[in-house]
């Protein structure tokens, strides 16, 4: 009884990886599974159990082994014992899987039986093995579906081709195309059983975009694609549960436009995970003309998970817009180019990147600021859900003044905060940061390393003033733990008029009754850069209130190092 051919779980590889050379095919029958077996015995004697019987006056004892377990299951055993060799990333120079399936198969007669007479246990193809090895996986795996794995430093090899003639038998493949004859050659296929597929390309000279497998990828779920042009507008395979599409205007020359995209995207309504990221996408198109296509509003219920990146704030705004994705959890937008102004995203707010960030923010237990000059990132993270927004800018407190409005309707609902703070523009009141300061209800971790006046103003006036709680007068941000303010301590003044107002015991007649001040101290790290050296006074001073441990030179704010 053997496995039936290409069923489900066969544990098709991820990737293509590289691997040593594989041993001689031909495995040795001296090695037993164990000592009351002899090597001739064979794989259907070694399957009828080992019992032996001293004399017709003992008991009969049975003597179990692995072998005297039921086919299937020791056909499962092998599998385990190969999905280590199946599912190593191509990276790692270490033993292929054909070197793995005849280690197992010298291990006994029993098991090379088992492993020369299933099909299934033939069908991952590597091309670091020889030309010889994968005939005889071919003829082996019989009619199997296969696995197919590119060695991209392989040179002078004709595995490509062999995959060519195969793609029609091709359940899984990981490969690197080098030329535009190769991608034709995979991509151009029709491939009828493929569900997973990792195409790279690391030269393009097509003068024409590919048909994806010529239109027959009917069961085709995974494929990640990058710096190769398809079709667009053919649309794409129906049963496609994730797609991530790498493009590089140096390598292909015509980029589709979001409109494009949309439409296409219409063809597999079904998709879990999109991933689009591209330098400068929908830049070469001669402006904002991609904005002439109008694509109604597209339906992805089952859409978990978004990333758009380098798209152009203008090309993700379109795609934002145009999508209706009520299960979406995990949203990654990253744009690495400088764009004048980030209005253009963020204003009038899309119902979708709102949603998602309020989801999130109820959900998850941080979330991460970081304003810069000309960078700013918002991180809210769960455990199984995300959001990720890191843009480049001209001016940082436009999305300040946009994430401060946001936060200050959702301060009930917000985790704890980490906020970093690095130079920002001088010359400006900063409203965008004054406003985010205030709707920020619970940081638990500061680094401000800024050396601007206004910022260093609205952040101690915010430390050191209370608000009035129904309970009386409270400290904003109580949570507060680990500060960082190695780029304060040019304001020393200010450094320790913040820990004498919050922490340390009060003296006798302070005006200030029911503040509540913290004593001993609840900070566990307090970094004050140079000031130890700068101003020794001011640094003995804040270091008797909060503790030579929180303000030693070795106290490190463990979220930052």
């Amino acid at each position: 009884m053997t496995e039936p051919c290409g069923g489900e779980g066969n544990g098709f590889p991820d990737r293509a990886y590289i691997a040593r050379p594989p041993f001689n095919l031909k495995t040795s029958d001296s090695q037993a599974c164990s000592e009351n077996r002899s090597p001739s015995q064979g794989a259907s004697s070694a399957l009828r159990g080992n019992g032996t019987t001293s004399s017709k006056s003992q008991p009969e004892i049975h003597s179990i082994t692995i072998n005297d377990l039921p086919l299937e299951l020791i056909i499962r055993i092998l599998n385990a014992a190969l999905d280590e060799a199946i599912n190593r990333p191509y990276y790692l120079h270490e033993q292929d899987y054909l070197s793995r399936l005849k280690d197992l198969a010298r291990v006994c007669a029993s098991w090379k039986s088992i492993i020369h007479s299933t099909p299934t246990f033939w069908t991952i193809i590597e091309s670091i093995i020889t030309p010889n090895e994968i005939s005889y996986m071919l003829r082996k795996s019989e009619k199997c579906n296969l696995a197919f794995k590119h060695d991209q430093y392989l040179l002078g090899s004709d595995f490509l081709g062999v995959v060519g003639s195969h793609m029609n038998r091709c359940s899984s493949l990981s490969a690197v195309v080098k030329s535009g004859s190769e991608m034709t050659l995979i991509l151009g296929s029709p491939a009828p059983n493929l569900r997973r597929a990792i195409i790279c390309a690391t030269y393009c000279d097509l003068r024409q975009p590919v048909n994806l497998f010529n239109g027959q990828a009917e069961v085709l779920e995974e494929l990640v694609l990058a710096k190769i042009p398809i079709r667009w507008d053919l649309g794409l395979p129906p049963t496609l549960r994730s797609l991530q599409l790498s493009l590089n205007p140096a390598v292909i020359e015509r980029l589709p436009r979001p409109g494009l995209v949309i439409s296409a995207l219409s063809s597999c309504t079904g998709i879990e995970m999109l991933s689009l990221s591209c330098d400068g996408m929908f830049s070469g198109s001669g402006g904002p003309d991609w904005v002439d296509r109008e694509v109604p509003p597209l339906e992805l219920p089952k859409l978990r998970g978004l990333e758009l990146e380098n798209l152009t704030i203008g090309g993700s705004r379109y795609i934002l817009d145009s999508l209706r994705a009520p299960s979406l959890q995990n949203l990654e937008l990253r744009e690495r180019l400088q764009v004048t102004s980030v209005t253009t995203l963020l204003r009038p707010p899309n119902p979708l990147f709102l949603e998602t960030i309020r989801r999130n923010l109820s959900s998850s237990k941080t979330c991460s600021i970081t304003i810069e000059s000309s960078t700013v990132a918002l991180e809210i993270l769960g455990e199984e859900t995300g959001f990720i927004l890191s843009l480049r800018c001209v001016d940082s407190d436009q999305f300040s003044l946009w994430l401060g409005e946001l936060l200050a309707s959702q301060q009930a609902s917000m985790p704890e905060t980490r906020l970093r703070v690095s130079p920002l523009t001088r010359g400006s009141e900063l409203p965008g940061f004054r406003k985010l300061v205030k709707a920020l209800p619970n940081v638990v971790r500061l680094v401000f390393n800024t050396n601007n006046t206004e910022a260093v103003e609205i952040l101690m006036q915010h430390l050191v003033t209370p608000y009035q709680a129904d309970d009386g007068l409270r400290w904003h941000w109580a949570g507060l733990r680990h500060v960082n303010f190695n780029g304060v301590w040019k304001w020393p003044r200010s450094v320790l008029d913040f820990v004498r107002e919050r922490y340390g015991r009060r003296e006798q007649g302070d005006p200030s009754v029911g503040v509540p001040k913290w004593f001993p101290s609840p900070l566990t790290t307090l970094q004050v850069g140079r000031m130890k050296f700068e101003h020794p006074e001011t640094f003995q001073e804040i270091m008797d209130i909060v503790g030579e441990e929180v303000l030693g030179e070795g106290s490190l704010d463990p979220g930052e190092t």
